[in-house]
């Protein structure tokens, strides 16, 4: 059977873009050299839980062993040491009552083997993406390599949120319903510069005192029972938990197939803990008091969010791998990575990933925290600042559509959509919040941090003259609601409070145009033909004077 020690399963793209395969001990020293640039088969969901994997795995081997490896045989080593048998590395393994990679032995191997629900792909083990299988179908991998099965094994056995009755959910996470979202800082380079960064910050935080607990959760038997969960605070730090009752099997032709089974609790109980088991990815929120891991809705990774997580130190802890150091300052700048999936009521809300450079300036304020907060009432003001102009268009657009006068309320629809009409401008801001609050931190004094403000605000990218062009496109009820709209839209923006610096467009609004007087007609086609026209009627109504009298009906005020 396929040990990953030995046996070549995972399939790689190198970045000279010669593609291989290697073991797991290869790919950890491959990672370790930044000489991996893609691992074929991994889906983007699964790459955090593959990352987070890797660098627990590396960080517990370097804590037994003494020292990072510097070849393929040393990782190998270093990995095998930290099970009893090397065959808890295979991938498939016959006898139930031992551990196969990811995999926790049953006590019986006969009725497990008869009463397991059994998967034929990959990803119908892996964490499952919207209840109606919109999103991410499942069921889809039907020729599965190797690496296919290990990458779901992993992402649903430390990713899982809760699945229902039997199907607990991972431990690191803020209730059964959430999910495991994580931020990090990332050098330049491939995934492989990353891999090494974290390993070496949690090798510098490391408990050498608790090298011994538990790391390796797949190792220890596991029946399902409430009994045997497991607390979080007797394991190793990084422990690599195992929250769903799964065996492999050699199936029909040769295929792999997976058994699934019920469990009566989770396996590592983190519920009086509020999911807070130490993980070095995911930020913690003080918002209400007690210590939370980060819950992703729907929305994602906002700018918001990541603002907030940021530079909030009232309200957010940095977790160990999103604090820059001393060097990671200085040389600058870093990549913010944000992954995860939105957590759901036995489902998952959608993939979120957002990637951000950050430079020294914000560096320093996530480092100290008077520069932090300094940093986050600029950011508080930017978006107030965004609201305004929203406020300020909606009511012109509002103005536009519906023809009310000054003072008069419009109706409830158009109110509604004026809201509607008006929020692209905040939208398009929001989306380079970050790049373009970290050019007013890099600026040097109050006066080039306020040109810098005016001209994200006022100029002919910002937000004011993107409203501009909204206002200018949106239907109007006549030409008089036009012009009323523009000149209300301008006066609200320069007397508005929270918005300083007005600058007159370079179009004036309708009503100051100068208008430019029309030329006066000259003889055109019709001129020509006059003539021939009057003479052509003079005889017809010389032989019908009929014609004559219903001719001045039509235009009774020519006197011919």
């Amino acid at each position: 059977m396929p040990n990953l020690l030995d046996h070549p399963l995972l399939r790689i793209t190198s970045p000279d873009g010669a593609a291989q395969t290697l073991t797991l001990p290869q790919t950890i020293h491959r990672m370790m050299q930044d000489g991996i640039a893609s691992f074929d088969g991994l889906r983007p969901h699964q790459e955090h839980a593959w990352h987070s994997f890797l660098t627990q795995l590396a960080v517990i081997a370097v804590t037994a062993g003494g020292g990072i490896p510097e070849s393929p045989d040393g990782w190998r080593e270093a990995v095998a040491a930290l099970t009893p048998d090397e065959s808890d590395w295979k991938l498939i393994r016959d006898d139930f009552t031992k551990p196969a990679f990811m995999q926790p032995p049953a006590p019986d191997k006969e009725p497990a083997a008869k009463s397991g629900r059994r998967s034929l792909t990959p990803d119908q083990i892996d964490i499952t993406f919207a209840n109606k299988n919109f999103e991410t179908k499942q069921n889809v991998i039907r020729d599965a390599e190797p690496d296919h099965w290990i990458y779901a094994l992993i992402t649903a056995q430390t990713m899982s949120a809760y699945g229902g009755a039997g199907h607990p959910a991972a431990s690191r996470m803020n209730g059964g319903y959430s999910s495991r979202p994580a931020i990090g800082l990332a050098p330049q380079g491939g995934p492989g510069a990353r891999l090494r960064r974290d390993l070496e910050i949690l090798l510098q935080n490391r408990d050498r005192h608790a090298q011994d607990r538990p790391a390796l959760l797949w190792t220890l038997p596991w029946t399902g029972a409430k009994s045997e969960s497991l607390d979080p605070g007797e394991l190793h730090p990084l422990y690599i938990e195992v929250c769903r009752r799964i065996r492999l099997i050699a199936g029909s032709r040769g295929r792999i197939e997976a058994l699934r089974y019920s469990a009566a609790a989770p396996r590592v109980d983190s519920k009086s803990k509020n999911g807070v088991t130490g993980d070095p990815w995911t930020p913690l929120s003080a918002a209400k008091g007690a210590l939370k891991p980060l819950h992703l809705n729907s929305g994602g990774f906002t700018p918001g969010l990541l603002t907030a997580v940021l530079l909030d130190r009232e309200n957010w802890q940095l977790p160990a791998l999103l604090k820059p150091s001393h060097q990671e300052i200085r040389e600058g700048p870093m990549t913010l990575v944000a992954k995860g999936a939105a957590g759901g009521k036995c489902e998952t809300n959608g993939y979120h990933f957002a990637q951000e450079i950050i430079h020294p300036p914000l560096l320093r304020a996530m480092a100290d925290p008077e520069r932090a907060k300094e940093a986050l009432g600029i950011a508080e003001e930017r978006r107030r600042q965004l609201r305004a102009v929203r406020g300020c268009l909606a009511r012109a657009i509002e103005t536009r559509m519906s023809g009310a006068e000054a003072g008069n309320e419009a109706s409830d629809a158009y109110k509604t959509a004026a809201r509607r009409r008006a929020a692209p401008p905040e939208r398009t801001a929001e989306a380079n919040f970050l790049r373009d609050l970290q050019e007013e931190l890099a600026a040097a004094g109050d006066e080039a941090r306020q040109a810098v403000r005016q001209e994200w605000l006022h100029g002919p990218e910002g937000p004011v003259q993107h409203g501009r062009l909204i206002l200018a496109g949106t239907p109007a009820r006549d030409q008089a609601s036009a012009i009323r709209s523009e000149e209300e839209f301008e006066s609200r923006i320069a007397n508005h409070k929270n918005l300083p610096g007005y600058r007159a467009p370079e179009i004036p609004p309708i009503g100051r145009r100068q208008r430019t007087p029309l030329p006066e007609p000259g003889p055109g086609p019709a001129a020509a033909l006059a003539p021939a026209l009057s003479e052509t009627l003079a005889r017809a109504a010389a032989e019908n004077p009929l014609i004559l009298g219903r001719l001045k009906r039509m235009n009774p005020d020519d006197p011919q």
